[in-house]
């Protein structure tokens, strides 16, 4: 299980959390992801390796 799952997992067990939080949280996420991805992407380029190609629901997977 990854880290974002058991993280939106904790937020969802309580029932107080607001949904505009739990949007944030997602939203905040998939920009996390996405810099990743990018930045393993460019340390892959410089080293001659190819890129890392995701189709672009990737984020939506783990739902």
């Amino acid at each position: 299980m990854t880290f974002r799952k058991r993280s939106m997992e904790e937020m969802e067990s309580h029932g107080d959390v607001d949904d505009d939080l739990t949007y944030a949280a997602e939203t905040i996420a998939n920009m996390w992801t996405g810099l990743s991805v990018v930045a393993a992407n460019k340390l892959r380029v410089t080293q001659g390796l190819a890129p890392i190609d995701f189709p672009p629901d990737h984020t939506n997977r783990e739902k």
